[in-house]
């Protein structure tokens, strides 16, 4: 322990400098693991945080003035993450609340570190010097992720990130950008406050305008309406407290505001030309999605039914599963696993007593604002550095509260809002009349016993356990799942089937809480992946599946009453049975039935048991479903859908394409579901009625809304049905028509196709 008394400093300054690397996270981006924009982010960030403790615990123990002293404030941010781990522990299933998923991280794990950051902050950013060097850091990283943003929107070679019509950059999701430049903007805001030379606040200024644009281009409707309510929160502070000069800027900011959005009435067809976009969801913030709506309603149901605790952390999706309402498939087709409000958030994942915790936290920290501002205006006589302060943290919160009303925080955001929060304890309770490092030796306790080493010793081993555990084995994990799905992504053979399996039973073995992930994924894709047609591989195939069905059923113990789980074990056992009819059939129809059981209103369940009975051609049992499907959702794509199976079996053959349809019609994406098109074509091939198959294939070619990509796919098939009926000569003419549309490369790859479906046809 004497080293951390030797070079107690330094330390501070390596701890200082870890919790800033920290913020460089939006950066990370892992190509080879699970969810690349989000999951590696978040095991980033604990590292960092995990390595400035170590270090942390060392200086506190040595001498426990590094602690900030008891205070309202912390004692309410204490009691905020109290009310998650309770909320966790008598939540629907803890597991899930402690380590989430690697698609949200938004687990009291994580949780544990953001609040481990928070408190490090407070503790070792002492003076106003300190903060300045963190602000200044926040400000520059986040003016290198906007540049970096904005090269993978303009500059695509640059920089590849997929879609960037709503600008996402090294986030991945517009709205996790936004989310996280919201709070940039009044950081930078301070900034300007804390400056003292002119050049410096018109940096952070155009810093601060740059984050808006960036805002802007995200079209992220929350994030505008948070943005505008800051701002308007600011300039009423300039009205309200700023001397006579301040008052005058404040009211040309103000004509300024009602000008521009005066323009945007009077003036919309030239804002709708000049940035679409910008324009479109602009003029779109004021109307909440329908869908939105009814998911509020039901996050308020899941209140109800567990009003003290709520459900835990990362249990929203079971109470979206249980209570779902089949009308929000009329607007979007989406699965909802948060609510997109964080007060229904917080309701509905910890209870009344995490709300009131949640509330409590920020009324005070209102509180405090509100009465430094009137206690400083009455003090300074006029308008103050302290005073700017002030106010631009009363908007900051302000634009974070309204922004998230219609949204939620990720791990970026999170480190974003948790920065602020200890930037806001700070000011509050010693930012003016600081603690400081004093250096003097009196307030050192150089008593270092045999006690305070070993009690550092035995933290320590545990932190790095917690890091090995929770941070190194399931970035090795995902790193392996990843390289598995590669081999499974590829033209099947041998040595890429053995390699695939290994990878993933090895990455499976490591026993993390991504298990479910890699089960559920995998599942998913080896229904889609093509093998060689020989009975070898078929119960190669079925093997596999068995050891995934195998894997699902550990899930199943572990995590109860999971829906997900089960229907893809359902889906699965589906699979193999209507490929090579193994023999699943009690099993099957237990899983469904189990699914079914845990959320009535949700269609997957129903659909795969449809789709087994009629494997079976028990009409009775499908029309029995079929009509529990039109109970559920009439106006439902899917129900058509399946209606459209029901009826090219057993009903009127003539009103297959009529209810393709309706199925279209009502949001049934048909041409992004190559299974769904599948299972419809096997049905009229293996009865032999070649005709419909190529009518069905036809019409899909010409509907309107097809995608030009699908097009040749389509034709392919075509072919092949056409081919398989023995009308050879037509099957020619239509392989010719298709090669004539395709480069050189596109007819070889169409005709290395049929051949390895045995169809030999020479254009």
């Amino acid at each position: 322990m004497n080293f951390f008394i030797r070079y107690e400093k330094t330390i501070i300054r390596v701890i200082q400098g870890i919790l800033v690397t920290g913020l460089l996270t939006p950066f990370i981006v892992g190509t080879k693991h699970l969810f690349p924009f989000v999951f590696p982010k978040a095991l980033f960030f604990q590292f960092c945080v995990a390595a400035a403790f170590i270090l942390f615990i060392g200086i506190v123990i040595s001498n426990r003035r590094h602690t900030p002293k008891p205070s309202v404030l912390l004692v309410a941010l204490g009691i905020w993450g109290l009310s998650i781990v309770l909320a966790g522990v008598f939540g629907f299933n803890f597991i899930n609340s402690l380590w989430s998923k690697a698609e949200r991280m938004d687990s009291i794990w994580f949780y544990g570190h953001l609040f481990a950051f928070c408190f490090m902050l407070i503790s070792v950013f002492k003076t106003k010097e300190d903060w300045l060097f963190a602000l200044r850091s926040n400000g520059l990283v986040g003016v290198a992720v906007g540049l970096f943003a904005l090269a993978s929107k303009y500059m695509p070679s640059f920089s590849k990130f997929g879609d960037q019509a709503r600008l996402s950059g090294t986030f991945g999701n517009p709205s996790f950008l936004a989310t996280y430049f919201v709070i940039f903007v009044f950081l930078c805001f301070l900034l300007v406050q804390y400056a003292a030379k002119r050049n410096e606040k018109i940096w952070w200024l155009c810093c601060a305008v740059f984050g808006i644009v960036l805002v802007l281009l995200s079209g992220t409707r929350g994030a505008y309406i948070g943005t505008a309510a800051g701002l308007g929160v600011w300039l009423l502070g300039l009205l309200l407290f700023g001397s006579r000069q301040y008052r005058k800027t404040g009211m040309v900011l103000v004509c300024v505001a009602f000008l521009l959005g005066g323009s945007f009435v009077l003036a919309r067809p030239l804002w709708e030309r000049a940035v679409p976009m910008v324009a479109s969801r602009v003029y779109s913030s004021l109307s909440i999605p329908t869908q939105r709506l009814l998911v509020w309603q039901l996050g308020m149901e899941a209140f109800q039914a567990r009003p003290l605790v709520g459900w835990g952390q990362e249990n929203f999706i079971h109470a979206f599963n249980q209570y779902f309402n089949p009308d929000i498939f009329k607007y979007e087709v989406a699965i909802f696993d948060r609510p997109h409000n964080k007060i229904v958030d917080v309701l509905a994942t910890t209870g009344a007593i995490g709300m009131a915790s949640y509330v409590g936290l920020f009324f005070v920290i209102a509180f405090f604002l509100i009465r430094r501002a009137v206690q400083v205006r009455k003090a300074a006589m006029g308008w103050s550095m302290e005073l700017g302060i002030v106010i631009g943290l009363i908007a900051l919160w302000s634009a974070y509260h309204v922004q998230n009303l219609v949204l939620f925080e990720m791990p970026t955001s999170a480190i974003q809002m948790f920065f602020a929060l200890a930037l806001s304890l700070w000011f509050l309770d010693s930012g003016w009349n600081p603690l400081g490092h004093t250096g003097k030796s009196e307030n050192i306790d150089y008593k270092i016993s045999p006690v305070r080493t070993g009690l550092y010793a035995f933290a320590s081993l545990g932190v790095v356990w917690s890091v090995w555990v929770g941070t190194c084995i399931p970035f090795l994990a995902s790193r392996g799942f990843i390289n598995a799905m590669v081999y499974f992504s590829q033209p099947m053979n041998e040595e890429y089937f053995n390699k695939g399996l290994s990878l993933y039973v090895q990455s499976r073995n490591r026993n993390t809480f991504l298990n479910k992930e890699f089960d559920i994924n995998l599942a998913r894709h080896i229904r889609n992946i093509t093998i060689p047609r020989t009975e070898a591989w078929a119960q190669a195939y079925v093997n596999f599946g068995h050891t995934i069905l195998g894997y699902l059923d550990d899930d199943m113990n572990r995590y109860r009453e999971d829906y997900d789980i089960l229907v893809e074990a359902s889906n699965l056992m589906l699979d193999l049975y209507s490929k090579y009819r193994d023999p699943q059939t009690e099993a099957l129809r237990q899983v469904s039935t189990r699914a079914i059981g845990y959320a009535p209103r949700r269609f997957e369940a129903y659909e795969s048991l449809f789709l087994f009975e009629l494997i079976g051609n028990n009409k009775d049992e499908a029309q029995r479903i079929m009509d529990q499907l039109f109970r559920l959702g009439p106006t439902i794509g899917d129900t058509w859908y399946y209606q459209a199976l029901f009826d090219a079996q057993w009903g009127d053959r003539g009103a297959v394409i009529g209810d393709l349809q309706k199925s279209i019609l009502y949001g049934f994406s048909l041409h992004d579901k190559a299974r769904e098109q599948e299972w419809l074509l096997n049905m009229f091939v293996s009865q032999k009625r070649f005709d419909e198959a190529s009518a069905f294939l036809e019409y899909l070619r010409t509907e309107p809304h097809a995608p030009s990509q699908y097009q040749i796919r389509y034709g392919v098939l075509q072919v092949e049905v056409v081919y398989l009926s023995g009308d050879v000569s037509r099957a020619r003419l239509l392989l010719q028509s298709l090669l004539s549309k395709l480069s050189d490369s596109g007819k070889q790859s169409v005709l290395q196709y049929l051949n390895s479906r045995g169809i030999i046809v020479e254009p």
